[in-house]
This record gives structure tokens, sequence and C-alpha cells, in this order.
């Protein structure tokens, strides 16, 4: 995906030479960061702001132990802490052999606690195992569907049903290797990734670590894998060689969220 792509989610570039030479220099992140600094938006409609549905999956793996499950636990802290309003709603699961939901769609004021998060992933990743990666990609897309269509949860929200139904939904996978543990097909998962049934949809997979020399039994390289999965526009595939790599990245994402419903709000 390009910064291109980015006309998509924000209203106009007014310098779109500035995105463009950023993300020469930066990658895409950095080309959408330069494009939100020229980003001119409509006044603020500060009574009804659409809310955030954000959902996180954390690779548990063995080869995650150590320093990259504490980076990508500390990028996902930060982006709760400092990204999301007290009323947006946020999922979270570790995957290894399979996927642990630590739970669905709920708000920091109805009680979600990243900090619990954080030390429960820590703990399944002490256990270790395989990725099961394709299965939680689905996971989470099912997971945003279901809240979108929850009358429990559009009472979390300001506007209720018709504000749940119009979130913006933001899809963070975190992962160091190949799916060797799901029950979806890498084929079956693209199809789902490129149509999943929802509107305002933007799934952005890290992988830190892979190597284009990493394959499945002899198939596709892990990186070409990744980057077909987010061949679609509203998905996003960024490489994290190393783990200073991955904090990066997590805090792109949180400047990009950040950018990204300051737009919305503003336009309605």
């Amino acid at each position: 995906m390009s910064s291109e792509i980015g006309n998509q989610w924000f209203l106009t570039f007014e310098t779109e030479k500035a995105a463009q030479d950023a993300e020469k220099k930066n990658g895409w992140f950095g080309g959408l960061a330069a494009a939100v600094s020229h980003t001119a938006c409509p006044g603020v409609d500060k009574t009804a702001p659409r809310p955030l549905l954000f959902s996180i999956a954390v690779d548990c793996s063995y080869s995650m132990q150590g320093e990259r499950i504490a980076a990508a636990c500390a990028g996902m802290q930060d982006i709760v802490q400092s990204a999301l309003r007290d009323d947006d709603l946020y999922a979270c699961a570790g995957f290894h052999t399979r996927v642990e939901q630590l739970h669905g769609p709920m708000s920091k004021a109805r009680g979600a606690k990243v900090e619990l998060d954080v030390r429960n992933l820590q703990q399944l990743c002490k256990e270790g195992g395989l990725t099961a990666m394709n299965d939680a990609v689905k996971a989470g897309i099912d997971g945003l569907k279901a809240a979108k269509a929850d009358r429990r949860t559009a009472m979390q929200v300001a506007g209720g049903a018709k504000a749940l139904n119009n979130a913006v939904c933001y899809q963070i996978i975190v992962t160091d290797g190949i799916d060797n543990s799901s029950s979806v097909s890498h084929e079956e998962l693209c199809r789902l990734v490129a149509a999943p049934g929802l509107s305002n949809y933007h799934l952005i997979v890290i992988g830190v670590g892979v190597s284009a020399s990493e394959q499945r039994g002899g198939g596709l390289p892990c990186t070409t894998l990744l980057e077909g999965l987010c061949a679609p526009a509203h998905a996003t595939f960024q490489l994290a060689a190393d783990c200073s790599a991955l904090r990066t990245q997590l805090r792109w994402v949180r400047e990009q969220i950040r950018a990204t419903m300051t737009c919305k709000d503003r336009s309605g």
C-alpha cells in the first residue's frame, strides 16, 4: 500500500509531494505523517465523534519470548493509553498454537485494563507454542463484526448503535513468523481480508524479524505471504527488522490512529 491510498482515508492532501518524499525516506507511515500535516479538515463537530474499534493480536509463540514480546506489549500499551479515548473500544488477543481472546471490544471507561492485558500476553508467551496467525486475523475480524451488531456494545458509545455502525475499525497484528497452526488457510484469509464485511476497516500487519528466506513448507517466503495478505488498499504490511524497528512501527500506528480519528471527528 502506498501514500496514494491515504487519499481514501483523509479528505485532501494539500502537499502530495511532501507525502511521497517522506514515504521514500521513512516508509508508508512516514508518508502518512507528512500527508496528515498537510491535510485540511473542516470544522470540528464535538457533539458526535466517530467511535474507534481497535483490535490487536500479538504473537506469543516461542520465538517471541524475551525482547520481542516486551517491545510488542510496550507498544500496545502506548497506543491504548495515548491514542484511544476513554470511550473508544478495544479488543486484545494473543496467539500461539491457538488464539487466546483476552477480551472483546470494551472501553477503558468500562474496565478494560491494558496493564492486565500486558501481563496475560507475557504469560502466554512463557507457555509458547506454534503460530496461529491466520486464525487470529479471522477471529479479530469476526469480533469487530460482532461488536458492531451487539446492542450491549452500542450502549458503551455515544450515539449508540448508529454511531457504532459507523465506527472506524483498526486491526493490528504483530507476528514474527509464518503461520503453522491455523485452521484457516492463507488463501481463505486473503479472501476474507479483501472483503471483510466491515466499513471503515484498516488492517496493519507488522512482521518483526521475518525473512524473505523463511518459507512455509518449501512454499512462498514469509514476507511474500504477508505482503499478499495486505494487498488490498485497506491493509498494510510493515516489516520491522528488529525490536527497535518494532517499537518505531508501533509508534507510527499510534500516530496514524490519532491522525485518522482527528480527521474523522472533524469531518463528521
